[in-house]
């Protein structure tokens, strides 16, 4: 890892881009290049300043965050980038790392969550927390084994018998009159 670590920001919120930036900025051994709130943008400023890393989000006006990490992973290969997102869906965490990513932090981690990812994406190659992976391998996991659930669900499930659980009753829309006490039937109208 080379020092200073050179740092473009990539966030469409500009608190977020503010803060990312003074922390950096104060951190030893970083410097923040530019930030920018626009994909297109970013890919522009990669292109101009060569960063060691971006962090990105992966939603952003102009030209996504994804589609921008795709150009900058294709244009400047030695650029380490970091998605820094809100979104967790499975879909989105591996749209991310098919666009060329070598990492993905939540934004609701932290700072020391953060610092880890950029250590590691700078390091070692990749980054992904340990709640993500299993969040991921959970996913993959269940993805392999609903077809087979589909198939044998009357096998998998547990008898209610066993389990003593009775079926709810049934609740009629327009439940039978009840007759009063001591009356054995109801009375009969004559016109």
């Amino acid at each position: 890892m080379t020092l200073p670590i050179t740092v473009l920001l990539a966030d469409e919120h500009e608190a977020v881009r503010d803060s990312l930036a003074t922390l950096l900025s104060s951190t030893p051994g970083f410097q923040v290049v530019g930030a920018t709130d626009d994909g297109l943008e970013a890919v522009r400023m990669a292109m101009a300043t060569r960063p060691s890393l971006m962090v990105f989000d992966s939603s952003m006006r102009g030209l996504s965050g994804l589609h921008a990490a795709r150009r900058i992973a294709g244009l400047c290969p030695e650029t380490r980038l970091l998605c820094l997102t809100a979104q967790e869906e499975a879909s989105s965490i591996r749209s991310v790392f098919d666009a060329g990513a070598h990492g993905f932090a939540r934004k609701r981690d932290g700072y020391e969550v953060l610092m880890e990812a950029i250590e590691a994406v700078m390091r070692t190659g990749y980054y992904v927390s340990a709640e993500v992976a299993a969040f991921l391998l959970h996913g993959k996991r269940w993805q392999r084994l609903a077809p087979i659930a589909g198939r044998h669900a009357p096998d998998l499930l547990p008898d209610l018998d066993a389990l003593r659980m009775a079926p709810p009753p049934v609740v009629s829309r327009y439940p039978r009159p009840m007759p009063r006490p001591g009356l054995r039937e109801p009375c009969a109208f004559d016109a």
